[in-house]
Protein backbone atom coordinates (compact mmCIF):
# COMPACT_ATOMS: atom_id res chain seq x y z
CA UNK A 1 0.00 0.00 0.00
CA UNK A 2 2.78 1.83 0.29
CA UNK A 3 5.14 0.98 -2.59
CA UNK A 4 6.40 3.40 -4.93
CA UNK A 5 6.76 0.13 -7.68
CA UNK A 6 4.22 -2.06 -6.98
CA UNK A 7 1.76 -1.75 -10.14
CA UNK A 8 3.67 1.10 -11.32
CA UNK A 9 7.24 0.24 -12.42
CA UNK A 10 7.33 -3.36 -11.72
CA UNK A 11 5.28 -6.06 -10.06
CA UNK A 12 7.15 -6.21 -6.88
CA UNK A 13 8.48 -5.00 -4.14
CA UNK A 14 11.90 -3.72 -3.58
CA UNK A 15 14.22 -5.32 -1.03
CA UNK A 16 14.03 -1.56 1.13
CA UNK A 17 10.87 -1.49 1.25
CA UNK A 18 10.12 -4.92 2.92
CA UNK A 19 13.30 -3.94 5.16
CA UNK A 20 11.09 -0.45 5.88
CA UNK A 21 7.69 -2.09 6.90
CA UNK A 22 6.91 -1.15 10.10
CA UNK A 23 6.76 -4.26 12.77
CA UNK A 24 5.14 -3.95 16.22
CA UNK A 25 7.46 -4.86 18.95
CA UNK A 26 4.91 -7.30 20.13
CA UNK A 27 5.20 -9.39 16.86
CA UNK A 28 8.35 -9.43 17.47
CA UNK A 29 8.52 -11.18 20.52
CA UNK A 30 9.47 -14.77 20.61
CA UNK A 31 6.59 -16.19 22.02
CA UNK A 32 4.23 -13.90 20.33
CA UNK A 33 5.97 -15.03 17.25
CA UNK A 34 5.63 -18.64 17.74
CA UNK A 35 2.31 -18.59 18.62
CA UNK A 36 0.91 -16.90 15.40
CA UNK A 37 3.26 -19.31 13.46
CA UNK A 38 0.79 -22.03 14.87
CA UNK A 39 -2.22 -19.96 13.98
CA UNK A 40 -1.27 -19.61 10.39
CA UNK A 41 -0.78 -23.40 9.89
CA UNK A 42 -4.48 -23.87 10.93
CA UNK A 43 -7.04 -22.40 8.64
CA UNK A 44 -9.77 -22.34 10.96
CA UNK A 45 -7.68 -20.15 13.17
CA UNK A 46 -6.44 -17.72 11.15
CA UNK A 47 -8.68 -15.12 11.62
CA UNK A 48 -7.67 -15.30 15.20
CA UNK A 49 -3.95 -14.44 13.32
CA UNK A 50 -5.40 -11.66 11.37
CA UNK A 51 -6.83 -10.03 14.32
CA UNK A 52 -3.88 -10.29 16.25
CA UNK A 53 -1.72 -8.36 14.31
CA UNK A 54 -4.41 -5.78 13.34
CA UNK A 55 -4.50 -5.16 17.33
CA UNK A 56 -0.89 -5.13 17.09
CA UNK A 57 -0.80 -2.29 14.69
CA UNK A 58 -3.32 -0.37 16.64
CA UNK A 59 -5.66 0.10 13.50
CA UNK A 60 -8.86 1.78 13.56
CA UNK A 61 -11.65 0.43 11.72
CA UNK A 62 -11.67 2.80 8.67
CA UNK A 63 -7.88 1.44 8.38
CA UNK A 64 -8.96 -2.32 8.81
CA UNK A 65 -11.37 -1.78 6.09
CA UNK A 66 -9.17 -0.17 3.90
CA UNK A 67 -6.51 -3.33 3.97
CA UNK A 68 -9.18 -5.98 3.75
CA UNK A 69 -10.29 -3.91 0.63
CA UNK A 70 -6.83 -4.03 -0.52
CA UNK A 71 -7.04 -7.53 -0.60
CA UNK A 72 -10.13 -8.58 -1.43
CA UNK A 73 -9.90 -6.25 -4.72
CA UNK A 74 -6.60 -5.01 -5.42
CA UNK A 75 -4.11 -7.66 -4.91
CA UNK A 76 -6.93 -10.19 -5.99
CA UNK A 77 -7.42 -8.01 -9.11
CA UNK A 78 -3.20 -8.43 -9.53
CA UNK A 79 -2.92 -12.25 -9.40
CA UNK A 80 -5.99 -13.24 -11.57
CA UNK A 81 -6.66 -9.93 -13.88
CA UNK A 82 -9.51 -10.27 -15.98
CA UNK A 83 -10.90 -13.33 -13.52
CA UNK A 84 -10.66 -10.80 -10.50
CA UNK A 85 -13.96 -10.33 -8.50
CA UNK A 86 -12.83 -7.07 -8.66
CA UNK A 87 -14.52 -6.86 -12.21
CA UNK A 88 -17.57 -8.45 -11.51
CA UNK A 89 -20.89 -6.42 -11.32
CA UNK A 90 -21.21 -5.75 -7.18
CA UNK A 91 -24.21 -7.39 -5.56
CA UNK A 92 -27.31 -5.17 -4.25
CA UNK A 93 -26.09 -5.81 -0.87
CA UNK A 94 -22.95 -4.13 -1.81
CA UNK A 95 -24.40 -1.35 -3.12
CA UNK A 96 -26.48 -1.02 -0.47
CA UNK A 97 -23.94 -0.76 2.40
CA UNK A 98 -21.87 1.51 0.25
CA UNK A 99 -24.75 3.70 0.27
CA UNK A 100 -25.03 3.21 3.98
CA UNK A 101 -21.55 3.88 4.84
CA UNK A 102 -21.52 6.82 2.80
CA UNK A 103 -24.78 8.87 4.51
CA UNK A 104 -23.24 6.92 7.85
CA UNK A 105 -19.94 9.34 7.74
CA UNK A 106 -22.01 12.47 5.92
CA UNK A 107 -24.61 12.65 8.61
CA UNK A 108 -22.00 12.41 11.55
CA UNK A 109 -19.84 15.09 9.63
CA UNK A 110 -23.00 17.31 9.45
CA UNK A 111 -24.41 16.31 12.88
CA UNK A 112 -24.14 20.09 13.64
CA UNK A 113 -26.08 21.34 10.96
CA UNK A 114 -29.56 19.61 11.77
CA UNK A 115 -29.62 17.57 8.25
CA UNK A 116 -29.57 14.17 7.45
CA UNK A 117 -28.82 12.60 4.06
CA UNK A 118 -30.53 9.48 3.09
CA UNK A 119 -30.19 7.68 -0.88
CA UNK A 120 -31.54 5.88 -3.68
CA UNK A 121 -29.76 3.03 -5.54
CA UNK A 122 -30.88 2.28 -8.97
CA UNK A 123 -30.43 -1.58 -10.04
CA UNK A 124 -28.96 -1.75 -13.60
CA UNK A 125 -27.15 -4.90 -15.53
CA UNK A 126 -25.48 -2.34 -17.68
CA UNK A 127 -22.04 -0.84 -17.72
CA UNK A 128 -22.80 1.95 -14.95
CA UNK A 129 -24.24 2.38 -12.11
CA UNK A 130 -26.16 5.58 -10.53
CA UNK A 131 -26.95 6.07 -6.73
CA UNK A 132 -28.47 9.03 -5.51
CA UNK A 133 -28.07 10.98 -2.18
CA UNK A 134 -30.89 13.59 -0.92
CA UNK A 135 -29.64 15.84 1.97
CA UNK A 136 -32.61 16.62 3.93
CA UNK A 137 -34.24 18.72 6.88
CA UNK A 138 -36.85 15.79 7.98
CA UNK A 139 -33.97 13.31 9.78
CA UNK A 140 -34.89 11.06 6.70
CA UNK A 141 -32.21 7.99 7.12
CA UNK A 142 -33.69 5.74 4.97
CA UNK A 143 -32.17 4.19 1.86
CA UNK A 144 -34.45 3.05 -1.09
CA UNK A 145 -33.95 1.30 -4.18
CA UNK A 146 -35.11 1.21 -7.31
CA UNK A 147 -34.85 -0.42 -11.15
CA UNK A 148 -33.98 1.66 -13.79
CA UNK A 149 -36.31 2.55 -16.86
CA UNK A 150 -35.27 2.28 -20.40
CA UNK A 151 -34.55 5.81 -20.76
CA UNK A 152 -32.20 5.85 -17.98
CA UNK A 153 -30.45 2.67 -19.31
CA UNK A 154 -29.78 4.53 -22.96
CA UNK A 155 -28.59 7.55 -21.31
CA UNK A 156 -26.33 5.38 -18.84
CA UNK A 157 -25.33 3.24 -22.10
CA UNK A 158 -24.12 6.70 -24.01
CA UNK A 159 -22.61 8.02 -20.60
CA UNK A 160 -20.08 4.99 -20.29
CA UNK A 161 -19.10 5.83 -24.11
CA UNK A 162 -18.20 9.59 -23.11
CA UNK A 163 -16.62 8.85 -19.42
CA UNK A 164 -13.92 6.14 -21.55
CA UNK A 165 -11.13 8.49 -22.96
CA UNK A 166 -7.91 7.00 -24.74
CA UNK A 167 -4.92 7.94 -23.03
CA UNK A 168 -1.96 6.32 -25.89
CA UNK A 169 -1.73 3.16 -27.52
CA UNK A 170 -3.92 0.40 -25.75
CA UNK A 171 -4.23 2.64 -22.42
CA UNK A 172 -7.70 4.09 -21.41
CA UNK A 173 -8.93 6.06 -18.32
CA UNK A 174 -12.85 5.21 -17.49
CA UNK A 175 -13.97 8.01 -15.62
CA UNK A 176 -16.51 8.45 -12.78
CA UNK A 177 -19.50 10.99 -12.97
CA UNK A 178 -20.35 13.19 -10.25
CA UNK A 179 -23.24 15.43 -10.31
CA UNK A 180 -23.86 18.23 -7.42
CA UNK A 181 -27.36 20.14 -7.43
CA UNK A 182 -29.21 22.43 -4.33
CA UNK A 183 -29.39 19.22 -1.84
CA UNK A 184 -28.62 16.18 -3.97
CA UNK A 185 -25.46 14.25 -5.43
CA UNK A 186 -25.51 11.45 -8.15
CA UNK A 187 -22.93 9.29 -8.43
CA UNK A 188 -22.01 7.31 -11.28
CA UNK A 189 -19.48 4.80 -11.60
CA UNK A 190 -18.73 1.61 -13.19
CA UNK A 191 -20.93 -1.28 -12.00
CA UNK A 192 -17.65 -3.31 -11.03
CA UNK A 193 -17.28 -4.66 -7.52
CA UNK A 194 -14.13 -2.26 -6.43
CA UNK A 195 -15.70 0.82 -7.22
CA UNK A 196 -18.39 -0.21 -4.33
CA UNK A 197 -16.52 -1.23 -1.88
CA UNK A 198 -16.50 -0.19 2.04
CA UNK A 199 -12.98 1.24 1.45
CA UNK A 200 -14.54 3.16 -1.96
CA UNK A 201 -17.14 4.91 0.13
CA UNK A 202 -14.75 6.00 2.86
CA UNK A 203 -13.04 7.69 0.01
CA UNK A 204 -16.37 8.97 -1.71
CA UNK A 205 -17.41 10.55 1.78
CA UNK A 206 -14.97 12.77 2.38
CA UNK A 207 -14.52 13.78 -1.49
CA UNK A 208 -18.30 14.65 -1.01
CA UNK A 209 -17.89 16.72 2.31
CA UNK A 210 -14.85 18.63 0.88
CA UNK A 211 -16.95 19.54 -2.02
CA UNK A 212 -20.08 20.31 -0.21
CA UNK A 213 -17.56 22.38 2.60
CA UNK A 214 -15.91 24.10 -0.77
CA UNK A 215 -19.24 25.01 -1.86
CA UNK A 216 -20.87 26.81 1.43
CA UNK A 217 -17.42 28.52 1.77
CA UNK A 218 -18.09 30.11 -1.38
CA UNK A 219 -21.40 31.06 -0.63
CA UNK A 220 -20.71 32.95 1.94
Amino acid sequence: MTSGRWLVERDELSKEELMNLPIPEQLLNEEQGIALARLAKDKNLQHLENEKVLESFGLDESERTLVHDTIKYTIDYFNLRQNSESLKAPTESQVRDYLEAVCSILNNELATTQRRFYGTLFHTEGPLRLIYLKLSQDNIETITTERNNEIMDSLLQELDRELIKKKSGSVFVRRHFWRYTKDSVYIIKPNQARYWSNSSAILDADKIYADIMSAWRNQE
